[in-house]
């Protein structure tokens, strides 16, 4: 989870930097970065919820455990990750204040 944060922060100053110099930057970093940060916050709810079942702390984890938490969350989490790409690249958002999830 912390490796995957770190990527997102340096995908996002590679972008950020080269956007100061061409005021376009790098889209392959930012959506790297926004998939970074995707892939943290997804190991850290399925980290959370094993802890909340018990396991990895009165019973060992196994690899079904893993694969649980992939079925449950992976659809939930691709959905989300599909919202904020669609919300960062639609024109719609020149026009409205409204954040994605409330339309």
């Amino acid at each position: 989870g912390i490796s995957f944060a770190l990527g997102e922060t340096v995908c996002s100053a590679m972008h950020l930097a080269r956007f100061a110099q061409n005021g376009v930057g790098l889209p392959i970093m930012q959506v790297s970065a926004q998939l970074m940060g995707w892939s943290s916050n997804f190991l850290l709810a399925s980290l959370l919820l094993l802890v909340s079942q018990g396991k990895c702390v009165s019973y060992v984890m196994v690899a079904s455990d893993a694969w649980k938490m992939l079925r449950l969350l992976g659809p939930f989490s691709i959905s989300c990750f599909s919202l904020e790409l669609w919300a960062e690249y639609s024109l719609s958002r020149n026009y409205t204040t409204d954040y994605v999830y409330t339309t």
